[in-house]
């Protein structure tokens, strides 16, 4: 059974049945803003793990640190795949898809299709087959939203820093080669 929200709009004569959102479930239908705000607070929560098993390293010696690092981000990394699978089939359940188009994001190429197409197809007007329309978007949801773009730039900035820094570190060259200290015999070696 899946419980809902009665909203009725001031401006308007009619009620608008709203769904709750579930975010341990694959039921239940998400739009797309809370899609983007929920993946951009998954992104940041693995950098948040990341970033705390890094200062651990400073503590911990590497030998006691790798396995607990392993084993830590095993757990971290297997619960944020599940949960985002639930998201993605939330948000096929809003245009009225069964969850099962969801195992098009495990190919290669046609994932980076279908994450488009979960971003630019709208859910379905009223209640369908998978329950009624999900709850409008509070502030927060809209405001994380709106910083997945700056929080996508970060990404593809720290990752292209460093390949720029490698690669501009190949194509500086030392203005003139050390001098090299020869021994007499030596002199008379290359003379």
């Amino acid at each position: 059974m899946n419980p809902t929200t009665l909203d009725t709009r001031p401006d308007s004569d009619t009620t608008d049945i709203r769904g709750t959102i579930r975010i341990f479930s694959p039921e239940g239908r998400i739009g797309r803003v809370r899609y983007i705000a929920y993946n951009v607070v998954m992104g940041l929560l693995s950098m948040l793990a990341i970033a705390l098993l890094s200062a651990a390293g400073t503590v911990l010696p590497q030998s006691v640190l790798s396995p607990i690092a392993g084993i830590v981000m095993l757990i971290v990394y297997g619960a944020m795949f599940v949960v985002g699978f639930f998201f993605i089939i939330q948000r096929i359940h809003d245009f009225d898809a069964s969850g099962w188009w969801a195992l098009l994001t495990l190919f290669p190429l046609v994932n980076m299709f279908f994450a488009f197409v979960l971003l630019v197809v709208p859910g379905t007007r009223g209640q369908n087959r998978f329950g009624p329309r999900p709850p409008r978007n509070s502030a927060v949801v809209i405001i994380i939203a709106l910083l997945a773009p700056l929080y996508i730039a970060g990404l593809i900035t720290a990752f292209s820093v460093p390949v720029f820094e490698h690669f501009q570190f190949f194509k500086t060259k030392p203005a003139r080669p050390l001098p090299v200290q020869m021994s007499p015999a030596n002199k008379q070696q290359f003379m």
